[in-house]
């Protein structure tokens, strides 16, 4: 059963990389960005006066247990127009939204729970146990997830990734685990993937079931096709999405329903 999901899994991929790469390669790059309407203009600068954008106290909340981070060596400017006021193009809220995105980096949450945060849309969280580390939610990508965990190890002792938890089925929480752990150590017991009962069966309803339809959807949403810039892409609301490489899911060793874990032997 398993051997079959994740076959399906790798098909899944295939067919979400083929998606993405058909749907997007005349992007809104070449298109002319113009500036904002009269009326849109207008209606951003109401909401810059009827909120109170002078309240920092978001940023400072942003920033508490901050460790370091590491710049994108790609492009470690890549959100530098953000450091102005919202320009007339961009509703004020969704600016400062952009700007409290763009907060990047390792934070401490709790005596032995540290965050990567900024990296990619997702956050991952690194719990730190008695025998080794616990890692909930692993970014998209292997590359973005092997940065973050090397930030980690650059400020706290190194230890052992023993398991991987996958919170749910969107790939920006599961994407990046061979960058945290290796097929060898799973299948050698040294470390366990845990998601939820039908996880699986999820990805490849998402992914292939709803490939299409999610891809071109996505696309509004987000606005990935959009040159970023203040006419342009600023942020996706939750978070920013630069993937750094290609993504894939490990084989699970343990599916939870809500109480006990259920052991999959094959």
């Amino acid at each position: 059963m398993v051997r079959s999901v994740l076959l399906n899994l790798r098909r899944a991929r295939w067919t979400a990389c083929s998606i993405v790469m058909t749907t997007m390669v005349h992007p809104a790059q070449s298109q002319q960005a113009k500036p904002a309407e009269p009326n849109v203009a207008a209606a951003n600068r109401a909401v810059q006066s009827r909120l109170p954008f002078s309240d920092r106290q978001a940023f400072e909340d942003a920033m508490r247990g901050f460790i370091a981070t590491t710049p994108d060596a790609a492009n470690p400017d890549r959100y530098g127009f953000l450091k102005h006021e919202a320009p007339p193009t961009v509703n004020p809220s969704l600016w400062r939204q952009a700007q409290l995105n763009a907060v990047h980096g390792l934070f401490k949450v709790a005596d032995g729970v540290y965050q990567v945060r900024g990296f990619l849309q997702a956050n991952m969280t690194i719990v730190e146990g008695s025998t080794g580390l616990i890692i909930i939610d692993t970014l998209s990508t292997p590359g973005a997830a092997r940065e973050a965990l090397a930030l980690y190890f650059a400020h706290r002792p190194r230890k052992p990734v023993v398991a991987v938890i996958y919170s749910h089925s969107h790939g920006d929480h599961y994407g990046g685990v061979s960058g945290v752990v290796s097929q060898a150590d799973v299948a050698a017991g040294k470390a366990n993937i845990i998601a939820p009962a039908g996880f699986m069966e999820a990805v490849v309803g998402e992914a292939v079931i709803g490939g299409n339809a999610k891809a071109r959807r996505a696309q509004y949403q987000f606005g990935g096709p959009l040159p970023l810039g203040e006419r342009g892409n600023v942020d996706e609301g939750l978070g920013k999405n630069d993937s750094r490489g290609a993504s894939g899911a490990g084989s699970i060793t343990r599916a939870w329903t809500g109480l006990e874990p259920e052991r999959r032997t094959s």
